[in-house]
């Protein structure tokens, strides 16, 4: 389950051996836990992961507004092509992440 400000507002079913206890870097490694979470237009950074048996909760918090960012590019020189990416605000944009 994944909550956002306290609203559930995802859900997915994963299977594990009985008695797993699920770490937040092993689903963030299965893509299950995304951060920053984007949802109905705003962007949440995870707080904390719960789990309770066999149910796991994700919890996001903390809105961060995201910033329109313009990414040119140029061969030699000349401008060739833009787009536009929304991050959240301050995030250092890198050539591996585009």
């Amino acid at each position: 389950n994944a909550y956002c400000g306290g609203e559930l507002v995802d859900f997915m079913l994963g299977y594990y051996p009985e008695g797993t206890v699920v770490t937040a870097e092993q689903l963030k490694a299965e893509g299950v836990l995304q951060d920053p979470f984007y949802y109905n237009g705003s962007t949440y950074r995870f707080e904390k992961l719960e789990q309770d048996g066999t149910t796991v909760n994700l919890y996001y918090e903390k809105e961060i507004p995201e910033v329109r960012y313009i990414i040119n590019a140029y061969c030699g020189g000349e401008l060739v092509d833009f787009m536009l990416g929304y991050y959240p605000e301050g995030t250092v944009v890198t050539a591996e992440q585009l």
